[in-house]
């Protein structure tokens, strides 16, 4: 197991020893999406007025950086050759950026303003494209949608499943993804349109003297790799708090826990060492 994550503190590896090595340290700016290609990797780092998409070399050292005036809060971040897809979350839309050709707009609901806190995004095997509306800003108590696309971004059909959802991804007739508000991992069955497996963290021994938002989700084909964060106010949660990692089982149970101690929020976690099913299956 060795991990790439983005937490508020920074984005860091968590080295298979279980401790961390820092990427850049960030402390007081949001540290957002992480994605790869074969030979770069892609972060998204939040500032008062702008984004900036950060470009490493395979070696986990800097190569360059793009001001983005127009993305704000960026969240996930996914490259699909030859393109890297990248949620503008506050302005409730997708930018999609071309190495050579720059970059370009979709949306498919033109609002200005963050109204669907749209956060998430990955590719099936067959091209469609998924995209989570959170839907923060509708109303909390009903759950999200999952926009389904063509890879062309023609619009197929959409899927209600979760609550406050981040990080989904498809096997078969299984939806998976964080249910956050529920604290929650979830499998979801496009068939049958219900939950049919759920692991509560606050249920699982340590974890169950504090509720923990479930963010960031890799998959290797055995075990479930879930980002968590300590509970607090909006507004603290830029600042010092508790995280940590479940690693679950595919019989949806709880293996181990990592401990990140006043790490912040977690936001992102991708697999370095070998497949991540929940990422774009580009090996690190």
């Amino acid at each position: 197991m060795k991990l790439l994550i983005s937490t508020s503190k920074g984005y860091y590896v968590v080295n298979n020893d279980k401790s961390l090595t820092p990427v850049l340290v960030t402390e007081d700016k949001k540290s957002y999406g992480i994605s790869w290609n074969k030979e770069q990797v892609f972060f998204c780092r939040q500032f008062p007025d702008h984004s900036k998409i950060l470009i490493y070399d395979k070696k986990l050292k800097p190569v360059k950086e793009i001001r983005c005036n127009d993305i704000m809060d960026g969240h996930q971040l996914y490259w699909s050759e030859p393109y890297l897809y990248i949620c503008n979350t506050r302005f409730n839309r997708i930018h999609i950026w071309h190495p050579v050709n720059g970059f370009k707009d979709f949306a498919w609901n033109r609002c200005g303003k963050d109204r669907n806190h749209i956060n998430s995004i990955w590719q099936h095997d067959n091209g469609d494209i998924y995209f989570i509306e959170h839907n923060r800003h509708i109303n909390p108590s009903r759950r999200s949608r999952i926009k389904i696309f063509d890879k062309n971004l023609n619009y197929k059909s959409d899927i209600q499943a979760g609550r406050g959802a981040h990080n989904v991804f498809r096997r078969n007739a299984d939806l998976y993804l964080c249910s956050s508000n529920d604290y929650s991992l979830i499998k979801y069955d496009c068939n049958k349109k219900e939950v049919i497996e759920e692991i509560n963290f606050p249920d699982q021994g340590i974890l169950s003297t504090e509720f923990w938002l479930t963010r960031g989700l890799a998959y290797d084909g055995n075990k479930f790799y879930v980002g968590l964060s300590r509970w607090c106010p909006r507004e603290e949660r830029i600042k010092s708090t508790n995280g940590a990692i479940a690693i679950v089982d595919n019989q949806f149970r709880l293996i181990e826990y990592i401990a990140l101690p006043d790490m912040g929020q977690v936001y992102e976690i991708r697999l370095m060492d070998g497949i991540d099913l929940a990422h774009n299956r580009i090996k690190f």
